[in-house]
């Protein structure tokens, strides 16, 4: 959120302090005037917006078009001369978990709206914007995605984005800070601050705002606005419990509500007045004058502290064991080596999934019936936990270990934790530290494949299969496989899923922006949902592993389009066969028949749904279509 009202008043009152540049220009001048390359440090969490406006968001993942947006992004910066380091916010800290509530909460109930708009008949492309909303597990996606294809430098970090991304702009002497955060700008720092909300990537123009120019026509010092900010609102101190102080300073009724042309002056001639005191009195004084006591002292203090330029906190210490594997996985979590939950979970026993769109009111945590609604949160626990026991296994009170999850499983969701316990491994650990060792034995990795696939599944009792896979297809077959053990979907539909990966290779970006599948089809909205998610944790799972498949971009880019696969589901409910849902192109045949072969134990159970050319009896189709229909009813 940052400073409450501080956006605004620049943008719509201070155009000295708020205007228009052109990037190329302000790098060129940077570069002339110290010799220096042009660097800026990206809030990439402000960048979601611009890379995926317009995206079919409720229906998965539209990889490639991503992908593609998110090269244009890097180009368009490198062109002009500037490099570009992004940065990725990891776990949400404590202080901040009731804002991240609160907008998870908003989130669901905007999940609800729409799912009440597309009953109307109303297409997904013709969605209000309003609602649009991130898919599935973005976080993990977009950082891998930046930094182990397009090769781009990219950090996650380990307490606040905002306040990591201050220390290494003032290490690193960085020329810009390109966010739209106005924390930015109540924080001691000397670089340009950048608008990632107003960026035009044809034009590679956007606003900068002026901190100095803020504090003249504020009249106070650049020094002093953190007080601004603690003054006005922000994540930490809610803007309702000061509007009693916002409404003495501006000489208003209380039940007036303040506008901010009025109040960042007010909050600008209180500042001027106040006595010339040490900080941590100061602080004090603001205390008695905004809440009538020291009470909200320690609040007050950690918000203008958060301003400050801070070392990231180390590891203390390291001379146990535990010590050792935390500070080997914070350097993974720094550098993108490892997915942000696995630090979370290693150094805070704390999960947490964003929304994504599923209508929790239709959630069936119990399985009553094959095919009823099952969260994706709720259907990956297993495989959370299993990834709990291996990352946990060394911890010195294991048996004690409790994770609090915060996942949308239900209407209640998020209003508390729900907290699970770690599942063991069942073959040998041999340590994390020997896990995550350069050591690349045959003996070694085999290791590693038998800890991953024993996770996935107790009955996937050989390798062979698996390593013969290409490694592009292990995440995407081993997240199958899990969820198909789970009945989370039937045989037919995982033929479906087989089919969309197969045939990607067939797909263009261009070809895929023109593909046109109807109406959204409920059922397959939700499969994508959870395959999304499930290959998402997939990844975190062989993360914890020390990746059997070495980690490269062929790992992580999941080659499932959720467009592509509204379509082969409809081709699978149309009894096609499985070469006519693979194009009758040999190549993708012969990707789905590797795919089947690696997830043969999962189906021989249902040999039925698994044969070259699938023919289910009538009754068993029927079956299938009956559940996927019956589950669409229900939204209506």
């Amino acid at each position: 959120m940052g400073v409450r009202g501080l956006q605004t008043f620049l943008e719509q009152y201070c155009p000295s302090a708020c205007y228009w540049v052109k990037i190329a220009e302000l790098a060129a001048k940077y570069k002339e005037e110290t010799g220096k390359e042009p660097v800026i440090a990206v809030d990439a969490q402000s960048c979601y917006g611009l890379w995926c406006k317009g995206l079919d968001w409720v229906i998965g993942f539209e990889i490639q078009e991503f992908l593609h947006r998110l090269r244009m992004f890097v180009e368009s910066f490198t062109k002009v001369g500037v490099k570009i380091v992004f940065f990725f916010g990891g776990l949400t800290v404590e202080k901040k978990r009731a804002s991240w509530i609160g907008r998870r909460r908003r989130n669901l109930r905007d999940i609800y709206d729409v799912v009440g708009i597309l009953e109307k008949g109303t297409l997904t492309k013709d969605l209000p914007e309003r609602y649009a909303s991130l898919p599935p597990t973005m976080g993990i996606f977009t950082s891998m995605f930046l930094k182990y294809i397009l090769g781009c430098e990219v950090y996650m970090t380990i307490e606040e984005c905002d306040e990591e991304i201050i220390e290494y702009v003032h290490k690193n002497d960085c020329f810009a800070i390109f966010a739209q955060d106005s924390d930015f700008l109540a924080s001691d720092i000397k670089c340009a601050v950048l608008s990632s909300k107003n960026f035009n990537m044809g034009t590679m123009t956007t606003l900068l705002y002026e901190r100095e120019v803020l504090a003249k026509i504020l009249r106070i010092r650049t020094d002093q606005l953190p007080l601004l900010a603690v003054l006005a609102g922000n994540d930490l101190i809610d803007f309702e419990i000061l509007k009693g102080f916002h409404c003495s300073i501006c000489g208003i009724k209380f039940e007036n509500n303040v506008k901010f042309d009025m109040l960042m002056p007010a909050i600008g001639r209180y500042i001027n007045k106040l006595p010339d005191q040490p900080i941590d009195e100061l602080l004090k004084t603001i205390s008695i004058d905004v809440f009538g006591d020291e009470s909200a002292l320690g609040l007050i203090k950690a918000c203008y502290n958060s301003y400050l330029v801070q070392e990231t906190p180390k590891i203390t210490n390291p001379a146990t064991k535990w010590s050792r594997v935390l500070q080997i996985a914070r350097f993974r979590h720094r550098n993108v080596l490892t997915p942000a939950a696995i630090w979370g979970v290693l150094s805070n026993q704390v999960f947490e999934l964003a929304v994504t769109f599923e209508d929790l009111r239709r959630a069936n945590n119990n399985r009553v019936r094959a095919n009823s609604f099952i969260p994706s949160a709720t259907v990956t626990r297993l495989l959370r936990q299993k990834m709990y026991g291996i990352l946990l296994y060394e911890y010195e009170h294991l048996a004690d270990v409790e994770i609090k999850e915060w996942c949308g499983e239900n209407e209640d969701s998020y209003l508390q934790p729900v907290i699970v316990k770690p599942v063991e491994p069942t073959v040998h650990h041999p340590g994390l530290l020997q896990l995550w060792s350069d050591n690349n034995s045959d003996r070694h990795i085999q290791m590693k494949w038998k800890l991953f696939l024993s996770s996935i599944s107790p009955n996937i009792t050989s390798v062979n299969e698996w390593t013969a896979l290409t490694e592009d297809l292990v995440a995407i077959s081993a997240a199958l496989f899990y969820l198909f053990e789970q009945e989370f979907f039937s045989g037919f539909e995982m033929n479906a899923a087989m089919a969309t990966v197969a045939t990607f290779s067939l797909y263009s970006r261009e070809r895929l922006e023109t593909l046109y599948y109807g109406p959204h089809n409920s059922r397959a909205t939700h499969i994508s949902v959870a395959v999304i998610r499930t290959f998402s944790m997939v990844i975190m799972l062989m993360a914890a592993c020390g990746y059997p498949v070495p980690l490269s971009g062929d790992l992580v880019f999941i080659k499932f389009e959720a467009k592509l696969f509204q379509i082969k589901y409809k081709d699978m409910k149309q009894r096609k066969t499985v070469e006519e849902m693979c194009e009758n192109d040999e190549r993708c045949i012969a990707v789905f028949n590797q795919m089947r072969k690696a997830l043969s134990r999962a189906t021989r159970k249902s040999k039925r749904n698994t044969n070259r050319k699938p023919q289910p009896s009538e009754n068993d189709q029927k079956q299938t279509e009956d559940q996927a229909q019956t589950a669409e009813s229900k939204e209506a």
